[in-house]
This record gives C-alpha cells, structure tokens and sequence, in this order.
C-alpha cells in the first residue's frame, strides 16, 4: 500500500550513503564505544546503538527497536503545542519531518452533524496538513449497515491506514485485513482491531466524582433533608457509553453514599438530542419533588436535559455534567452555569489530531501512546481554557 514519491529511492541511497560515511569517521576515531545521545534526541527506528552506549533520558527510544540513534529529526512537543493553539495537543508519538513514503490516511467519519465527530475531523485536517500526508474523510451519517460498502469506496485510493468508530467492526476489520491496511478503532473498541481514544470507565470516574463533589455541597447546604437520585443517561445498547456511567457511579460513590434505588438509568435514552430530548422530562415528570443528579455520557444527551429541565421549570432541581468538552457544551455552560456545571473535557479536537498521529505511527512501522483525559471544564474555568471560542 505505501506509495514511494517521485526521486524517494535516489533520497535513501544518498541518506544511507551519508549514514554509512558518519559511522566510518565514528569508527575510525574510537567514539563507538560509550557515546552518549544528546539530550532531545530522537531514536529513528532500525538504527542499533553501540554497545555501551547511553541514551538520554529525554530521548525517546521507538517502538519496534531495541535501542537506535538518530537518522532523522522529529517533530518536538512544543512545535506540537504551538501548531494546535488552544487545543493543546500532546504528542503520542513523535513524527518524523521526513516521512518514509507519502501517506493517505482514511477516516470513516461516524456522523458530521454530531459536533464531537465533526471536531475529531478538524484535528485530524489540520494534522494531516501540519504533518504532510493526505487525508480523506467519509461520512457514514449515523448510518453504521453502510459502513463496509462506504469502506470499499474508500479502499479504490489505497489508503495506509484506517480508522472509524462503527457497530459494525467485525466486517470491516476482514476487509481491512484482506487489504493489508491497519484498522484503528476510535472510542469504540473493535475486537482484533487496534484501539485509540477514550478510556471511558475512566472519564466517566473522573466526571461522577466532580458530579459528587458538587452533590455533596448542596445536600449539605440549600438542598439538605431532600430526596435524591443519580440519573445516568447512555444508551444501553452502547457498551463503551455504558462504561462512563458505571464510572460516573463508581465516582460519585466514592464522595456519598448512593443506593441502587437511586439510581435512574433510562432504558430508551439515547445519543441525539432529538433521541434524548424526552427521556428526562419523562424523569422529571415520574419524580415531581425529588432532586436530580445528572451525568450525560456525551454533549446531546446533556444538552437535551437541559431543555428538559428549563421547559418543566425545574432549573432549581437539577445539576448536569456531561462528557465530551465539545464547542456546544461549552457554550451550554456558559449560557446555563446552573444548570450545566461541568463537561469532561474529551477535547475532540486534540483527540483528533492525536489520533492522525497514531495513523502515521502505524504507517511508519510504530508504536504510539494512550490518549488521556484529566480536566473538567466549568463556568469558571470555560473562558480561560477556551478563550477564543467567540473568535470569527
């Protein structure tokens, strides 16, 4: 599949003309043995250190070696955190400036319309542009049955690697496998595939206890004496949308005490805001007097709550966290800081552009590094994080 550019052979000869002339003059002048790699350097892959050699410890050693020198010069981390601005990308791997051939990545995009998606693709646009390969996105539009057809599309302009989030993966990984391109799945693990993204038992921990925090400082003051419940909203036919809940609940456990009674887990919520948009009114409504706990496994589902509870004039009784950190979350808690109090920060944006970095690792033969997520966006934080969120 890799696709070599015009005068890259005549390139490699001369590279490896100059490395074998570099380890003559090394050889000849007695430094082989007990070099020390300069500190920031890169180790390319298929280079072997001399034995007793010392690598830095801010040298980072690739994957698939045992221990290498430098070949060629790769993109630092604050080069990374300039390109990406606010978004703040950390790197999971370091790409080379010179890639070993030219690249077509290949997403198969879940859905445009839903603002997470549509970020992960900006990240991985301008992460494609930043680092010099081609991308090409497709759009399954919710529509998950078409996944393999839109994938044989795809296959006509041989891309190196793919990625996707589906329901249906197994297929897809057959006829990526029969192609001899790599399979990335992206937050929704695909068995026998590699994995990128959201650890979501994590992310749903880390959202229920900022969930649980903010509980237990109501039912201490103006909330006190009332009748509680926790409400997880996530489809149940979702595995990994399931997972943030029962992280949410582990973590709001770990603050206050919370018993199965009281814990509401709507059988048909869904994704959408249109799907999720009657599932808690309909809470609401079978608890007229009880106050609401809610934790949204991603922005549409929270953002329906919140009308939700505007419209039933319930503002008052119901505090929201959702996971996701996307552009109309955080303008949901700008407009409705009482209401929505906090998003796990996904940065889908980052996610996205980090994710076209694991695409190019695997492309170039390596290994790559675990997405992470740490933060909580709140009303007082929303504006410093995301300061430019109202630029044109």
């Amino acid at each position: 599949m890799r696709k070599t550019k015009p005068g890259r052979r005549r390139l490699v000869r001369l590279i490896t003309l100059g490395v074998f002339m570099l380890l003559v003059v090394a050889a000849c002048s007695g430094e082989s043995e007990g070099t020390t790699v300069a500190p920031d350097t890169t180790v390319a892959p298929g280079t072997t250190v001399a034995p007793g050699t010392t690598v830095a410890p801010d040298t980072t050693v690739a994957s698939d070696t045992t221990t290498t020198t430098t070949l060629s010069e790769r993109y630092t981390a604050e080069e990374v955190r300039e390109a990406t601005g606010l978004f703040a990308a950390v790197p999971v791997y370091a790409v080379p400036r010179v890639l070993s051939g030219e690249y077509t990545i290949g997403f198969l995009n879940p859905g445009m319309s839903v603002p997470t998606f549509n970020d992960w693709d900006k990240g991985m646009r301008a992460a494609a542009e930043f680092y010099g390969v081609d991308y090409i996105n497709v759009d399954l539009e919710l529509e998950f049955e078409g996944t393999l057809d839109k994938y044989e599309v795809l296959a006509f302009e041989e891309p190196d690697v793919v990625g996707t989030l589906t329901t249906v993966g197994e297929p897809l990984l057959a006829a990526t496998t029969r192609d001899g391109v790599p399979l990335i799945a992206l937050d929704l693990p695909i068995e026998g595939a590699l994995f990128f993204g959201i650890d979501s038992p994590q992310a749903g921990r880390l959202a229920g206890d900022f969930l649980g925090q903010r509980a237990e400082i109501l039912l201490d003051g103006e909330w006190e004496g009332s009748d509680f419940f926790f409400v997880g909203l996530a489809p149940p036919d979702c595995e990994v949308c399931v997972q943030r809940i029962d992280g949410g609940v582990f973590g709001f456990r770990e603050i206050l005490p919370l018993s199965g009674d009281q814990i509401l887990r709507p059988a048909d919520a869904g994704g959408t805001v249109e799907e999720a948009g009657f599932v808690f009114a309909n809470v609401l409504t079978t608890h007229p007097n009880a106050k609401m706990f809610v934790l949204a496994f991603n922005a549409e589902s929270g953002i329906a709550a919140v009308q939700d509870a505007k419209e039933a004039g319930r503002q008052d009784d119901v505090i929201i966290v959702t996971m996701g950190g996307t552009l109309a979350e955080r303008d949901e808690i700008r407009a409705n800081p009482d209401l929505l109090i906090g998003a796990v920060d996904f940065n889908p944006w980052a996610e996205g552009w980090n994710w076209m970095e694991a695409a190019i690792a695997m492309a170039e033969g390596d290994g790559y590094g675990r997405y992470a997520v740490g933060s909580v966006l709140t009303p007082e934080n929303v504006d410093i994080i995301y300061s430019t969120d109202g630029d044109a």
